[in-house]
């Protein structure tokens, strides 16, 4: 791990990575639409030192979402698509299980992985979905 460096990315670094992103797509293609979200996955393990992993995880998914959200805010060809909220709240909240059972139990599980993907193809992909 020798050539390897870690450190945590910030909100304004993870904003201009995704202004970044979003030059490159319009220079190659100006009407395209542009869907962000952030993955409900927890971290499993970190390097930092001056926290432990599940706060290192909650820093890092609000982070990550905050800089979304000003990035979709910025583009009306931008949307988020909230995966972490159905996922990590909205389950929860119906009293549901988000997350695989057993020893790696920081995977989302199938269940939940439907539920999304089903609002997903609804939200984005339903105009095409019925044309077919």
């Amino acid at each position: 791990m020798g050539r390897y460096v870690f450190r945590v990315s910030r909100y304004e670094e993870n904003l201009s990575q995704l202004e970044r992103i979003y030059e490159i797509m319009k220079s190659t293609n100006p009407s395209c639409n542009i869907i962000v979200t952030v993955s409900p996955v927890h971290l499993w393990a970190t390097f930092r030192e001056d926290i432990d992993v599940i706060s290192a995880s909650c820093n890092s998914k609000s982070t990550l979402r905050a800089a979304a959200d000003e990035f979709v805010c910025r583009h009306e060809n931008v949307f988020y698509f909230p995966s972490f909220e159905m996922a990590i709240i909205y389950q929860s909240l119906l009293g549901k299980s988000s997350f695989a059972e057993g020893r790696e139990n920081f995977h989302v599980n199938g269940d939940t992985v439907k539920f999304i993907m089903e609002h997903f193809l609804r939200f984005y992909a339903g105009e095409y979905i019925n044309k077919k």
